[in-house]
C-alpha cells in the first residue's frame, strides 16, 4: 500500500449527488445496525443507538434501475486501488445509503470488516464514503479514521469520496443539527495474502 486512504475532492458532481439522493428515497428505510447475521447484509444485525444511530437504505446490486450507480462508483474505486492500495478485489458489495438525521445521530468507532464473511467467503477489503449533501445542511457529523483524525479537515464537502482499507477503525461524530446524507460502499475480494 502506498497510503492509508485516498480522497477524491468533489469527485461526484452536484447533479449526480442529487440523483443518488432521489434514487435512494424510493428504497425502504430501516434502522442502522451493527454486524450482520445473514447473507446480503440484511437488517439482521444488532440495533444499538448508543453505538449507531442512523437510518439506512440498501441499493439493490442486480436491479437495472440502479446499475448506473454501481458503474459510476466502480471507476473511482478501481483507480484508487491501482494507485494506492493494490489489493485483490472481486467487486462491490451492496451499497448502503445512510442518513444521520438530527442531533445526536452518529456511529462510534468501528471497523467495516471482521475479515471474512462466513456466508460468501469474501473478505471485505476497501470501504468508501461519499458525502451527498451540502455541509451547510448539517452541523457535526465529521468522519474520522483512528490515528488520522485530520481526515475530517480534508473530507466532508458535497461530492467528496473517501476510500480506505476496511480494517481501519473509523467513526461518524455526533450531529448537532440537520441531516447528513452519504453513500457507503464496500469492495470484497479473496483471502488476504
Amino acid at each position: 500500500m502506498k497510503g492509508i486512504y485516498h480522497i477524491w475532492k468533489r469527485a461526484i458532481p452536484l447533479e449526480v449527488c442529487e440523483r443518488l439522493m432521489e434514487e435512494a428515497s424510493h428504497l425502504p428505510e430501516m434502522a442502522g445496525t451493527t454486524g450482520s447475521k445473514g447473507p446480503g447484509h440484511d437488517a439482521s444485525g444488532v440495533t444499538n443507538t448508543d453505538t449507531r444511530n442512523s437510518i439506512v437504505r440498501w441499493v439493490p446490486i442486480n436491479i437495472p434501475r440502479y446499475k448506473w450507480i454501481y458503474e459510476y462508483i466502480d471507476g473511482f474505486v478501481q483507480i484508487a486501488n491501482k494507485q494506492m492500495f493494490g489489493v485483490d478485489l472481486w467487486g462491490p458489495q451492496q451499497f448502503q445509503y445512510t442518513e444521520y438525521n438530527g442531533s445526536g445521530t452518529h456511529y462510534t468507532w468501528h471497523m467495516d470488516t471482521d475479515m471474512m464473511d462466513p456466508f460468501t467467503m469474501e473478505h471485505r477489503k476497501l470501504s468508501a464514503v461519499i458525502i451527498l449533501n451540502n455541509k451547510k445542511e448539517f452541523n457535526g457529523g465529521a468522519f474520522e479514521i483512528q490515528g488520522h483524525e485530520h481526515v475530517k479537515n480534508e473530507f466532508g464537502e458535497q461530492g467528496d469520496m473517501l476510500i480506505f482499507p476496511s480494517f481501519l477503525r473509523h467513526r461518524v461524530k455526533k450531529l448537532t443539527k440537520g441531516v447528513r446524507h452519504s453513500l457507503v460502499i464496500w469492495y470484497g475480494g479473496p483471502k488476504w495474502r
